[in-house]
């Protein structure tokens, strides 16, 4: 080979080489940058039980989720205060009308900046603020055993002052409004209920005769509804007592109950005055988040049509947007709407929260 021709050879290889470790360094430089896309959510312990939510997400943006369960929404409000500046969440997932106003004031969310694709449709009033968007909702409401009736004689109850008879005295079970979101929203219930005509009493009278009917108050939904009540399914689960025929639940918690038990339920919401209430959980972008976009994709992500129809089956919830809804057949046919929900709007309840709270505690102590 003569000198040039060799010296155009090595040239040719170099080129070769040089351009293929660059495809090789410019690939692995993707896949790096592809690696660092990450988001924590901080949430309650039933969000998305089955992982197809965060899977979905997962699976079209890349995004690797941390999801952080704290318990119950209070334990989700406790540990972002507790947290601020020392651990970084980029979503809070679950605050309700309850809680979220105590986020807002502390400074824990910013705004969001997300149109959602589709109508929100809520059934009732909600907090207007760019800092929360609401993803879910439903009616919190009493559930009933109607097994337990049947078999015990019983009446169905036609007032909330029917269970502070002998006949249910322990048969209650409700989750503490100090450290759950439903038990605040039924405390909210109660406490802005219209009591003129109700046994001459009001709402912290009926909270003490529930307390001296030995009324059962547990920390969370979990444990009253899983662990204590005997008309769901969880009578299927280790440490399940079962000695409570009456729960504080949803309005359509019956309805799942029949989805997934074959059409058929024991349990049975109950519809008496001063006891239901619209429940509208949020989800927010934290203060603390490193990646604004990110999360602002996961909340898009929420409010698409994919994730909104299975939210009564993922979340156990009513969906958000206009198309949506629970599923027809026996999920609908069991699930009701309240007659004459308390109505509140969310300022009255974040403004009366304390207060009801402080009687509520005098009440159920005395």
């Amino acid at each position: 080979m003569k000198p040039q021709n060799k010296k155009k050879t090595i040239i040719t290889v170099l080129i070769i080489l040089t351009t293929s470790l660059s495809g090789c360094l410019s690939t692995e430089s993707e896949e790096q940058n592809q690696e660092v896309k990450s988001l924590t959510v901080l949430t309650y312990d039933s969000f998305d039980a089955t992982g197809s939510i965060v899977n979905d997400f997962r699976n079209i943006t890349g995004y690797e989720v941390t999801v952080i369960r704290a318990g119950d929404a209070g334990g989700v409000l406790e540990r972002a205060l507790q947290m601020t500046g020392v651990e970084a969440f980029d979503i809070i997932l679950g605050l309700d009308s309850t809680y979220a106003p105590i986020a807002l004031d502390n400074n824990l969310l910013m705004p969001h900046d997300v149109i959602s694709p589709h109508n929100i449709s809520l059934l009732g009033s909600t907090i207007q603020d760019d800092r929360l968007m609401p993803y879910d909702q439903g009616f919190v409401c009493l559930n009933y055993d109607a097994r337990f009736l049947s078999e015990s004689n019983l009446s169905v109850p036609s007032s909330l002052w029917d269970l502070t008879s002998e006949e249910w005295k322990g048969k209650v079970a409700i989750p503490s409004p100090e450290t759950s979101s439903p038990g605040r929203m039924f405390l909210a219930a109660t406490a802005g209920g219209d009591w003129t005509n109700d046994n001459g009493g009001n709402w912290s009278d009926w909270w003490a005769s529930m307390a001296n009917n030995d009324l059962i108050i547990t920390s969370g939904w979990s444990e009253a509804y899983e662990v204590r009540y005997s008309g769901g399914y969880g009578v299927y689960y280790d440490g399940f007592i079962g000695d409570a025929a009456v729960v504080l639940s949803y309005c359509h918690s019956p309805g799942a109950e029949a989805f997934w038990g074959g059409g058929v339920t024991n349990s049975i919401a109950l519809d008496v005055p001063d006891s239901s209430i619209l429940q509208v959980e949020y989800v927010a972008i934290s203060s603390d988040t490193t990646d604004n976009e990110g999360a602002k994709e996961f909340i898009k992500h929420l409010l698409s049509e994919s994730t909104q129809s299975t939210l009564p089956e993922t979340n156990v919830m009513y969906p958000v947007i206009e198309t949506q809804s629970i599923p027809e057949g026996p999920y609908a046919n069991n699930s009701i709407i309240p007659s004459s929900p308390t109505i509140l709007t969310a300022s009255q309840i974040s403004e009366s929260m304390d207060e009801w709270l402080t009687i509520w505690i005098s009440s159920v102590s005395s």
